[in-house]
């Protein structure tokens, strides 16, 4: 006996149904803005950037691999593949983080500095990039990715620091600036206030949306220099941040901060911060 053509077609649509909801289990759509994910993953900075193309670049990896589940969430379990991953330095708070990320994905690009550090962990993480044979280049002033229509500039440092040794791993921190459209956003890594006044004199745009407040907002962060909060003027600040023994973000920041009107966002207290951009106007979305 032949099924009634009514039932035939509600059974394909219940079947397409059920085989979307399965597919969106396990693969996660572009999203369709610019999406900067700061990722809540305890004291340290663990950043995501996707492109409405596709395109995923990650920013260091926090302290722990926490940042796994975040990243599950946000591509889901199949995906395992980043375009760029950014170690602004080799601190541990940055770097254990996305040595399970160089484990567990597949990288096609890392962009670090390259300086001698002879942490276990850091060893580690370079060893891992050996192995899988990924592209592995240093970052200077000047240097300018592209990622569909996402533009990624570095700041500082101003000359590779390559093969070198240096005083202050936090002062050797990769800055650089994302422009997506009329948006940009500014990242900071752990610089210091030596780094800030650099920059301040090296007559660079630093006029950005979005601040990734260096350092988990210590007192001695690049953005406490006089001045530099006057020349990037953003709308808001983000500050990476948890649990920690030495009192971030520091009573100092909080208030420049505030005193220069500027909206800031922590993820101890909102958890994860998503910020979207259309290309002409930036806004928080928060959750994952």
């Amino acid at each position: 006996m032949k099924k009634p053509p009514q039932l035939i077609k509600s059974l394909i649509l219940i079947l397409f149904f059920i085989g979307a909801s399965v597919w969106g289990l396990y693969f996660s759509a572009p999203p369709k803005f610019l999406t900067v994910s700061f990722l809540d993953v305890g004291s340290g900075d663990a950043i995501l950037i996707r492109t409405p193309d596709n395109f995923k670049i990650m920013i260091d990896g926090g302290p722990s691999n926490k940042v796994l589940n975040h990243l599950g969430n946000n591509l889901g379990p199949i995906d395992r593949s980043i375009d760029l991953l950014i170690l602004t330095h080799p601190h541990q708070d940055h770097v254990l983080g996305a040595l399970n990320i160089l484990e567990r994905y597949d990288v096609k690009k890392v962009f670090g500095t390259g300086v001698i550090h002879t942490g276990d962990y850091y060893i580690n993480f370079l060893e891992k990039v050996k192995t899988k044979k990924i592209d592995f280049t240093p970052a200077e002033q000047g240097e300018v990715l592209r990622y569909g229509d996402l533009e990624i500039e570095v700041y500082y440092p101003f000359e590779s620091l390559a093969g070198k040794k240096v005083a202050s791993l936090n002062n050797s921190s990769i800055v650089f600036k994302a422009r997506y459209g009329k948006n940009s956003f500014l990242f900071m890594g752990d610089a210091e206030s030596e780094v800030g006044q650099k920059l301040l004199k090296s007559g660079l745009d630093l006029r950005a949306d979005v601040l990734k407040v260096a350092h988990q907002g210590s007192k001695n962060g690049a953005q406490n220099v006089k001045g530099f909060l006057d020349k990037v003027k953003p709308q808001y600040a983000i500050i990476p941040v948890g649990e920690n023994q030495y009192g971030h973000p520091h009573k100092e920041t909080l208030d420049i901060l505030d005193q220069k009107g500027i909206k800031v966002f922590r993820t101890d207290r909102a958890g994860s911060i998503n910020i979207q951009s259309d290309g002409d106007k930036a806004w928080i979305k928060n959750g994952e």
